[in-house]
């Protein structure tokens, strides 16, 4: 039991919080009052750490309806922003005892007792290690010694007589932004941080990867709608009933597609301020089944402004007769521009295929076989990021859909097939 409970302590967020460090992390603090500053209005919420920047306190909702906390570590060589609230390289950390803004600074491996991180170069984390029998005290950050002190390096520390950490982690054949982690035997396969990409010699992720020439691109996340609203893929927790599922309509793949009456949305909580880059694809079948006359209404298909916030990802559906309507998707960029186009008319009784794509540059709205470019002003920049989730069948300022929903999957990549 103790290895599942690692293994998915490990799984959320690429962040490591496992139970033997959580009483040492949360010593002296009171996590559920740091919580009260934080906004969980769309189920869960991040607040910094008060004392260490490599940490925060992801905030969730309790089944009491009370604020429970729990603190979390960003991967190696990341620190926590708050104002993004996401792990970032240190210089984009707005943290007050960031090492790469103040260089007499350092901070403490709180996995070991000997290490510890500096920063010369005012942009990238360097892992250090006190001499063996050597402990780091972070009250002056000098190592002093102890002969109880026996912990293993970091591979590529600074430290030269300290024996190393064997390294339990290995480069996932062909995807730098993988890596398979061997417990007991068993090799298990875990994702890097948005933008992080594994290192052999670093036995962590901590490089710049590349994420446009990923040899495999596979759905981070995949809501085949079949017979229950999860993510197959099972990387993100999802709001939604299962009993909106229905398995009459013919043309729905793999038999089943959720029923949206207006009311319902499902939400895909793990895209919640999440970094995209330029590395992005949505795509999703639906079937409207909107009743009355066609005036000019658009309805929400998928975007991420579940928090009631502008949305930097959206496909809508704008009805131009009792019986046609036309598809609008895009992006907000991090340039401040917003780039969109819209399809063709098409017939709202049928089932229709959607992708929306940014690859580097280049952007795009595909609708069954046709595509739509998407054009504007400085499509080189990335895409804006949002402290909102995922949400289908909802959005800010449009109406709620009606209709049907299937197949929904997102990638942190282009596969070939829309390369074309």
């Amino acid at each position: 039991m103790a290895i599942m409970h690692t293994v998915v302590c490990l799984l959320f967020l690429f962040i490591v919080n496992c139970k033997s460090q959580a009483s040492f992390y949360t010593r002296g603090i009171n996590v559920e009052a740091l919580c009260e500053e934080c906004d969980t209005t769309t189920g869960s919420g991040y607040v910094y750490h008060p004392k260490y920047c490599h940490l925060f306190v992801h905030c969730t909702i309790g089944q009491d309806k009370r604020l429970v906390g729990q603190v979390k570590e960003c991967t190696r060589g990341l620190l926590w922003s708050q104002k993004v609230k996401q792990c970032v390289w240190p210089e984009e950390s707005d943290c007050p005892t960031n090492p790469c803004f103040n260089q007499s600074l350092t901070l403490r491996d709180l996995r070991t007792c000997n290490g510890y991180f500096t920063c010369t170069d005012g942009l990238r984390l360097q892992f250090n290690c006190c001499d063996k029998n050597e402990r780091f005290s972070e009250v002056d950050g000098r190592c002093y010694k102890d002969y109880t002190c026996n912990d293993a390096c970091l591979p590529n520390s600074s430290n030269t007589t300290a024996k190393l950490l064997a390294c339990d982690r290995f480069e996932y054949p062909d995807n730098k932004g993988k890596y398979l982690w061997s417990i007991s035997g068993t090799n298990i396969s875990m994702d890097c941080a948005a933008g992080t990409a594994f290192s052999a010699e670093m036995c962590s992720c901590t490089d710049n990867a590349d994420f446009i020439n990923i040899a495999f691109c596979d759905p981070y996340i995949y809501f085949p709608f079949d017979i229950n609203i999860k993510d197959k893929m099972g990387k993100t927790a999802s709001g939604g009933l299962n009993t909106w599922i229905r398995t009459s309509e013919p043309a729905a793949v793999g038999g089943g597609a959720v029923y949206f009456d207006g009311k319902r949305q499902v939400i895909a909580w793990a895209m919640n301020n999440m970094e995209f880059k330029s590395n992005f694809t949505l795509s999703f079948r639906f079937k409207a089944d909107l009743v009355g006359p066609g005036g000019e209404e658009r309805y929400a298909l998928v975007d991420n402004s579940d928090c009631a916030k502008e949305a930097t990802f959206g496909v809508a559906l704008l009805k131009t007769s009792p019986k046609t309507g036309t598809i609008h998707g895009g992006f907000r960029l991090k340039n401040g521009e917003a780039v969109t186009t819209s399809s063709d008319e098409l017939s709202l009784t049928s089932w229709h295929s959607v992708v929306l794509i940014k690859n580097g540059h280049k952007a795009e709205l595909r609708v069954d076989n046709n595509i739509y470019p998407i054009m504007g002003y400085g499509l080189q920049s990335d895409i804006d990021r949002v402290d909102c989730s995922m949400t289908i069948g909802k959005g800010t300022g449009l109406e709620n859909f009606v209709g049907y929903i299937d197949e929904v999957k997102f990638y942190k990549c282009v596969p070939d097939e829309f390369k074309n």
